[in-house]
């Protein structure tokens, strides 16, 4: 391949200027890069300028060694990023070349996990030829890629904690992973529990709570972080009794359906609601958690955490619903820069 295929005009203007040792390009000269510039660009989606890195790395994404070949030449060194790219897509000859450019342990263990999130095989292979040992992280990643080639391959290789591949193989959602797990020895169900609520994974809550997990108070948390109505109703069923810290985890996600349904059930800690929504600028939760019974105190607090966060409406807000501990506000807005909230904590009595 051409390199000139590969670039866009001004770089092209560049080079042939310096091979020319000419001040100026002429345009009749540039007219025949154009078309085969134009080609290149819609055929690897390259904008019309970029750096010698970032090049490389859509070049060895593409699989085109000429590609990175000149972009070392241009002065690339990003040869981490090309790794990545090529290891993801599974081009072993780039993978190669980057290791023989920057033959580096780290680089070894980084395509390992990086092919082991796309389930290929003959690239973890190769990082185990070139040193790579990082075998753990090598099936946590393939477990929640849903590849059991590869969590087999890890085990051959010396893997003997499962555990963290069930958690793994739980968060993606990949029943057959997580029993294959449990067949080897993985008895941590608790975490499995937790990552499949985090999920959304209705089914795997239920195998994990067949096997024996029993941590519903936490599978409320995580489902309720994470705005899954389902599983929090799921975990109630179960025993799950928490609802103050579900109301909390709700509010800092700013899902007013899971704060009206924690405070259905029971819920009353309206001040951690309402600090935990101002923390995210979430001011209609803030309003929710004052119509529901946060106190003056709390009003106090949202003022100090609005100014942390450099919030000016909430803090206005919380001066409104007669919050004064201005000297705190004016305290961070120093510590933190806010010029704005500086002059407002000043202009209001600070």
């Amino acid at each position: 391949m051409n390199y000139f295929d590969l670039l866009d005009d001004w770089t092209i203007a560049r080079i042939v200027r310096n091979v020319a040792r000419s001040k100026y390009v002429s345009s009749g000269l540039l007219t025949g890069f154009r078309a085969t510039c134009k080609r290149m660009r819609e055929l690897i989606k390259c904008p019309k300028k970029m750096s010698a890195n970032k090049f490389m790395n859509l070049a060895a994404k593409h699989g085109s060694l000429d590609g990175v070949l000149f972009a070392r030449n241009m002065g690339a060194r990003d040869f981490r990023g090309m790794i990545q790219c090529a290891a993801y897509r599974g081009h072993r000859a780039i993978c190669e070349l980057a290791c023989k450019w920057e033959p580096r342990i780290q680089n070894y263990e980084y395509m390992l996990s990086i092919a082991a999130q796309n389930g290929q095989r003959e690239i973890c292979e190769f990082a185990r030829e070139c040193g790579a040992r990082n075998f753990d992280e090598m099936i946590i990643f393939a477990a929640h890629d849903g590849s059991r080639e590869l969590c087999e391959l890890a085990r051959d290789w010396g893997v003997r904690d499962f555990n963290l591949m069930l958690a793994n193989a739980a968060q993606g959602g990949h029943r057959e992973i997580c029993e294959l797990a449990r067949d080897w020895g993985a008895r941590d169900f608790g975490d499995m529990l937790s990552a499949a609520a985090q999920n959304g994974h209705r089914e795997l809550c239920e195998l994990a709570r067949d096997w024996g997990a029993r941590d519903f108070n936490l599978m409320l948390c995580m489902a309720a972080k994470e705005g899954y109505r389902e599983l929090c109703e799921l975990a109630r069923e179960w025993g799950a009794r928490n609802f103050g810290e579900m109301l909390v985890f709700a509010a800092q996600e700013g899902n007013r359906e899971l704060c009206e349904l924690a405070r259905e059930w029971g819920a009353r800690n309206f001040g951690e609601m309402l600090q935990s929504a101002t923390e995210s600028g979430h001011r209609e939760l803030c309003e929710l958690a004052r119509e529901w019974g946060a106190s003056h105190r709390d009003f106090e607090d949202m003022l100090r955490i609005a100014s942390v966060e450099g919030n000016r409406e909430l803090c206005e807000l919380a001066r409104e619903w007669g919050a004064r501990n201005f000297d705190e506000m004016l305290q961070n807005a120093i510590v933190y820069k806010y010029g704005e909230l500086r002059a407002l904590a000043y202009r209001w009595g600070a």
